[in-house]
């Protein structure tokens, strides 16, 4: 890994645990209700959707609940594990969760 991706993740990942509560006041599922509109208005068959930069998954989740079937990849494996932490304990089991690098990024089909 790259210096510079280094530092990055190293930042991310010391934020992890308090990266929701820092973001508390932002509504994310107002956000997704907005993704959904222009998704429906603009790809009318888009069902598998990429949450790149995904950090703990919020709106990985909403959109998820709104019937996408969602791919969430971020560089930070902390970010990530408290996405499936959450998932685990909300029984949440249909998200790919992809520890990955947004600029070498490797995915199994299109989104």
């Amino acid at each position: 890994m790259a210096r510079g991706h280094y530092f990055m993740n190293e930042q991310y990942s010391s934020l992890a645990s308090a990266y929701d509560l820092l973001n508390a006041d932002f509504d994310y599922s107002a956000y997704a209700r907005f993704i959904d509109k222009e998704i429906k208005a603009n790809l009318n068959d888009a069902s598998l959707v990429l949450d790149l930069a995904c950090g703990t998954g919020k709106i990985t989740f909403e959109l998820n609940s709104l019937g996408y079937d969602m791919t969430g990849v971020d560089l930070s494996p902390d970010m990530l594990s408290v996405a499936r932490d959450y998932a685990y304990q909300n029984g949440i089991e249909n998200v790919l969760w992809l520890c990955q690098n947004m600029t070498e990024l490797e995915l199994y089909g299109t989104v």
